[in-house]
């Protein structure tokens, strides 16, 4: 079996190397004015594997290239469900593939492929080494709530995307007075 990438969303840059830089007005790119405007709008399946990742991944890996080596599963055929065998050692896995191609000067990365279509960069090989961040998340039904850690990981931000968002310390410190 093997893992299909269903859904990719558009590259959130000004132009190309020009990433939006969230932080508000004063520190970067107000979150309202960095709005993607391809969405899925469909609904997530359960199972369904998320990977979230910074420029130091787009630069050096396609999404079609995370489950090559990185998204380890087992398929229930039974219950024609993917389990993914764990989330740390697959975004430690996509993090390590990106620093690793990144630093290869020999690898016709994204990035470079990028740089000749744009014109900016004509004759760049290679990969690029940036700050990378991956988080890999997997959807389940709500009646799944065996994850011992499960309580922990529910704090969601639920309210607008805009420049009034509490700050993470505000919500962790919420979360604190309800356990």
């Amino acid at each position: 079996e093997a893992l299909d990438v269903v859904f990719v969303s558009e590259v959130g840059q000004k132009r190309f190397n020009y990433p939006h830089q969230l932080g508000g007005p004063d520190n970067g790119d107000a979150v309202k004015d960095v709005a993607i405007s391809t969405t899925h709008t469909d609904i997530i399946p359960s199972t369904d594997i998320i990977v979230v990742y910074s420029d130091g991944v787009s630069d050096n890996l396609y999404p079609h290239q995370f489950n090559d080596d990185c998204l380890k599963f087992k398929f229930d055929k039974e219950n024609n469900k993917v389990e993914l065998l764990s989330h740390s050692w697959s975004a430690d896995c996509i993090a390590r593939k990106s620093y690793f191609l990144g630093k290869d000067k020999n690898f016709d990365s994204p990035f470079a492929q990028g740089g000749r279509e744009s014109g900016f960069y004509p004759n760049y090989k290679g990969g690029k080494h940036d700050d990378i961040t991956v988080v890999v998340a997997q959807i389940t039904d709500e009646d799944e709530k065996d994850d011992p850690y499960y309580k922990d990981s529910i704090t969601l931000y639920t309210g607008p995307v805009d420049d009034t968002m509490p700050t993470l310390n505000a919500i962790m410190h919420r979360r604190t007075e309800e356990l």
